[in-house]
């Protein structure tokens, strides 16, 4: 084999069907919730494995139906405007939020929410990629206690 034709080889794309498993298996597994909806219908059109476990809610439950099919009334209403806050400002939007999940848990997240344009430009679809930053809050919050208790009585500090 020569050089050139072994280097074009290296450099050769992936075969469509080879390069769209990849993606799926690289969106699947995504430490982060990743939610995709519809923009018209507002319908949930994915949800990866992270979110799966976060929500406690299998894609069956999921896919197809509305935010408040799934979520209670009040974290549905919530959802809703910040998924049409996202749509009408076309622009990436990130905010805190506190979740309670379909198995009854409450976390600390936070969401990232675009629009994805369609041929026309116009949103097709919202992409939500949502962290649970739970364990990180509740980690600083003993840090800050820390920095002001005696770590043994629990007692506060002496002032200095």
């Amino acid at each position: 084999m020569s050089h050139s034709q072994n280097e074009h080889e290296t450099h050769c794309p992936a075969p469509p069907h080879r390069a769209r498993n990849m993606l799926r298996a690289v969106v699947e597994n995504i430490p982060e919730m990743l939610v995709v909806k519809d923009a018209h219908s507002g319908r949930y059109v994915f949800i990866n494995r992270a979110g799966e476990e976060l929500l406690g809610v299998s894609k069956d439950h999921l896919i197809g139906r509305l935010s408040r099919e799934v979520f209670n009334r009040r974290q549905a209403d919530v959802i809703d405007a910040r998924d049409r806050e996202a749509l009408k400002s076309g622009q990436l939007e990130i905010k805190s939020n506190v979740i309670h999940t379909i198995d009854g848990r409450v976390r600390d997240v936070i969401c990232k929410r675009i629009a994805i344009g369609g041929k026309d430009n116009k949103p097709e679809y919202l992409l939500n990629l949502i962290e649970d930053v739970t364990e990180r809050k509740r980690n600083e919050i003993r840090i800050e206690h820390l920095a002001h208790h005696d770590p043994l009585t629990d007692l506060p500090n002496r002032a200095a």
